[in-house]
C-alpha cells in the first residue's frame, strides 16, 4: 500500500546512529517497476562508491561487488520501493542476491514494497514484516495520506494519535465504525465512493476538516462535532441536515442548506448561531418552507463573511403564498458582494433589494421570477457591475429607473411580454450587453441614446457626448422571433464594440451602421435578414473585421461593391444560397481570404472556384484539405 511511509522508516533506520556503527558498508537502492539485475548491481556498487558505468556483463559487475565486500566488514542494503515488475522472479533475485549469500550472518537487506507477493519472495531470514503502520509512536502527531485497494480492519485501533487522514485514494464502500478510535484526528478526507457516515463519526470530537463528498446522507451524531471548522461536501442539492446541526457554531465552510420537508431533519431557524459562515453560501429547497418565523430565525444578515448568497426555489411548487414574505425575512448582510434569487414565485421584489447600504453588492443573477411585474430600482447599489435577468415572464416594462452608470455586464433573456426595452437612451455603458427570449419585442430603439462620461477622482465635470454606448465592447441578441427593426444607431456609436452575435431572429431585416472597430460578427437563423450594413460600402467599411460567420440566412446577400472586409481571416457560410451565389461570381475576392469553410468543410486557400452553389477546388485530390470540420450530421 503507497503512502504509509515505509520509505521514511527505512531512511530513518538508515540513517541511525547506532545503524551506521555496526554496519561498515551501506547501500541504498531504488528498485522501482524494472527489476534489471544488472542494472540493479551497477547501482549497488555505485553507492558503495566503485566505478562500473563501463561495464554491462552480470559477472564482471559480481566480481567487482565481491572485491568490495572483501574484507570490509558488515553490510546493510536497502532494495526501496519493488514493485511485481514482469521481470521479477526467483531467478532473477537469486542472480541479484548471489554476492550476498556467502557473506557473514552480519549482511542485513530492507526490502520496501506494497507487495506481499514481493515479501514472500525474499527469504524471512533477510526481510522483517512490520505489518501496518505498527511503528506509530505515542504521542506524536502524524499525517497518513493511504492510496491503494484495501485498508485493513484492523488500522485504525493502531493509529490513536493521528491527526491527519486522507482516504480518498482508497476504495472503501463504506466507512466502518472503529474510525471513532482515532480520538485526537483534525482533518479527515475519505472517497467519494462513500455515500454515508456511521454514527461512530460523532465522537470524534476534535474533528476540524470533514471533507466527504460523495455523501449524501449525515448522520444524527453530526451535532456532537462542536469543534467543526469545515464541512466540504459536493453540493447542498440533495443533503439535508440533521437536527442539531445549529450547535457547530464554528464552521466557517459549508456548502449550504436545504431546506426539507421531513420533521427529522434540521429546520432553517438552526441557521441562527452560525455566524463564522464565509465564502459562498445557498439555501435550496425553500419551496418547503412552511414557516416563515424559520427564515426570521436564520438571522442572514448577521453573517458578514458570506460573500455570495444562493436563493433557490423550485419555479414549479405552489408557494407563492408566503414566498413574498420569505425573501423579506432572508435579508442577507450589508456585505454581501454576489446575490442570484432563483425559481421566486412572490409577486413582488423585497424591499431591501436595491438597498443603497450593499455599498459592496457587485454581481446580481434574478432567474424563474416568474410573477414579477416591475423589477427592483437596483439603481442605488453602487458597485453593481454584473446584472443577469432570465425567464422573468412577466415583466412588461424594463425601465431606465432600475440601471447604474457602471454596470459592466447586462443580460436580459427569456423577459418574453417585455414589450419594449428601456429607451435604451439612458441605458449606461456596459462593457458586454446580451438580450434573448423577449419573444414580444418588435423594436430596439437606440434613437436620440446618449451617455455621460465618468467622472475622475479630482472631481473634473461630466461631460455630455451623444455617442451611443461609448464603452460597450460585446453584444448579443439572441431568440426574438417577432423583432423586425434595429432602429437609431448612426455612424460614431459603439466605439469599442469588438464582438456582435444576432441568433434565432427570424423577422429582423436589417442591421443598422456597424463600427468600423467590429473584428468578430455571429449570424445565425436570420432568415429575413437581407444586408449586413447599411454603410454605402457595406462590410468593406468594417476595417477590423477578421472573422465572419453565417448560418442559414437564405436572404442575405452582399450589395454588387460589398465584397469582403479587407482584414477578414476566417469565414463560415453555412446554408446561405445567396452568398455563395456571390461568391461564385467574385471567386478572385476570396483568394486573400486564409481561411474559409462552406457547409462545414474548409477549402483550399488557393486556386477555389465556386460552381451550382458550391465550391469546386482545381486540385483535383481531397488531400489539399489542410482540415475538415463536419457538423449537424
Amino acid at each position: 500500500m503507497g503512502g504509509l511511509g515505509k520509505t521514511t522508516l527505512a531512511q530513518l533506520a538508515y540513517q541511525d546512529d547506532q545503524v551506521n556503527q555496526h554496519f561498515q558498508l551501506k547501500s541504498w537502492v531504488c528498485v522501482s517497476e524494472d527489476f534489471d539485475v544488472v542494472r540493479l548491481t551497477k547501482a549497488m556498487l555505485q553507492s558503495l562508491n566503485v566505478e562500473a558505468s563501463g561495464l554491462s556483463e552480470l559477472d564482471p559487475l559480481h566480481r567487482k561487488l565481491l572485491q568490495k565486500l572483501k574484507g570490509q566488514g558488515r553490510l546493510l542494503l536497502v532494495l526501496d520501493d519493488v514493485w511485481e515488475a514482469q521481470n521479477l522472479n526467483i531467478h532473477n533475485w537469486n542472480l541479484l542476491t548471489a554476492p550476498l549469500r556467502n557473506r557473514s550472518a552480519g549482511t542485513k537487506v530492507i526490502i520496501t514494497t506494497r507487495s506481499r507477493i514481493v515479501s514472500e519472495m525474499a527469504p524471512r531470514t533477510l526481510t522483517h514484516d512490520l505489518g501496518f503502520l505498527s511503528f506509530l509512536l505515542p504521542g506524536e502527531k502524524f499525517k497518513l495520506s493511504i492510496s491503494g485497494h484495501e485498508l485493513p480492519s484492523c488500522s485504525y485501533t493502531r493509529m490513536e494519535h493521528l491527526r491527519v487522514l486522507d482516504l480518498r485514494g482508497v476504495r472503501l464502500d463504506r466507512l466502518p465504525e472503529s474510525i471513532a478510535s482515532l480520538k485526537h484526528l483534525r482533518y479527515l478526507r475519505i472517497s467519494s465512493v462513500v455515500d454515508e457516515l456511521p454514527e461512530s463519526v460523532g465522537s470524534m470530537y476534535h474533528l476540524q476538516t470533514l471533507d466527504s463528498r460523495g455523501v449524501r446522507e449525515l448522520p444524527n451524531s453530526m451535532s456532537n462535532l462542536l469543534n467543526l471548522r469545515h464541512l466540504i461536501l459536493s453540493s447542498s442539492d440533495t443533503i439535508e441536515y440533521p437536527v442539531g446541526i445549529g450547535k457547530l457554531t464554528e464552521l466557517q465552510t459549508v456548502p449550504g442548506f436545504r431546506v426539507s420537508p421531513k420533521h427529522n431533519r434540521a429546520k432553517l431557524g438552526e441557521l441562527k448561531d452560525l455566524n463564522n459562515i464565509r465564502g459562498e453560501f445557498a439555501i435550496k429547497g425553500l419551496e418547503n418552507l412552511a414557516d416563515v418565523n424559520e427564515a426570521r430565525k436564520a438571522c442572514l444578515d448577521k453573517k458578514r463573511n458570506i460573500s455570495s448568497l444562493h436563493l433557490e426555489w423550485d419555479p414549479k411548487a405552489d408557494s407563492w403564498h408566503i414566498d413574498e414574505e420569505v425573501l423579506e425575512s432572508l435579508k442577507p448582510s450589508v456585505k454581501l458582494a454576489t446575490l442570484k434569487i432563483l425559481g421566486f414565485n412572490g409577486p413582488s421584489y423585497p424591499s431591501w433589494l436595491g438597498d443603497g447600504s450593499f455599498s459592496r453588492l457587485g454581481t446580481i443573477k434574478l432567474e424563474h421570477c416568474e410573477n414579477w411585474t416591475f423589477l427592483p430600482p437596483l439603481g442605488q447599489l453602487p458597485s453593481l457591475r454584473s446584472l443577469n435577468i432570465s425567464q422573468a415572464r412577466a415583466v412588461e416594462y424594463i425601465g431606465s429607473d432600475f440601471l447604474h452608470s457602471r454596470l459592466f455586464s447586462v443580460s436580459f433573456l427569456q423577459c418574453s411580454t417585455c414589450e419594449i426595452l428601456p429607451a435604451l437612451s439612458q441605458l449606461p455603458s456596459p462593457v458586454e450587453l446580451y438580450v434573448g427570449g423577449a419573444s414580444n419585442l418588435e423594436n430596439v430603439e437606440l434613437d436620440s441614446l446618449s451617455s455621460y462620461d465618468q467622472m475622475s477622482e479630482r472631481g473634473r465635470q461630466a461631460t455630455y457626448t451623444s455617442i451611443a454606448f461609448p464603452r460597450l465592447q460585446k453584444l448579443e441578441f439572441h431568440d426574438m422571433p417577432i423583432w423586425e427593426e434595429w432602429l437609431g444607431a448612426k455612424e460614431g456609436d459603439f466605439p469599442f464594440l469588438w464582438k456582435l452575435v444576432l441568433k434565432r431572429c427570424p423577422r429582423l431585416r436589417a442591421l443598422p451602421h456597424l463600427p468600423p472597430g467590429l473584428k468578430e460578427l455571429y449570424v445565425e437563423d436570420c432568415e429575413e435578414l437581407q444586408c449586413l450594413s447599411s454603410f454605402s460600402q457595406g462590410l468593406k467599411s468594417l476595417k477590423s473585421l477578421w472573422l465572419l460567420s453565417v448560418t442559414n440566412c437564405p436572404n442575405l446577400d452582399f450589395t454588387a461593391t460589398e465584397g469582403p472586409p479587407p482584414k477578414l481571416e476566417l469565414m463560415y457560410l453555412t446554408s446561405c444560397p445567396l452568398l455563395l451565389a456571390w461568391c461564385e461570381g467574385h471567386p478572385r475576392m476570396l483568394e486573400r481570404i486564409p481561411n474559409i469553410w462552406v457547409d462545414g468543410v474548409r477549402v483550399s486557400p488557393k486556386g477555389r472556384k465556386v460552381s451550382n452553389g458550391k465550391y469546386e477546388d482545381v486540385y483535383a485530390s481531397v488531400s489539399h484539405l489542410s482540415k475538415a470540420c463536419f457538423r449537424g450530421m
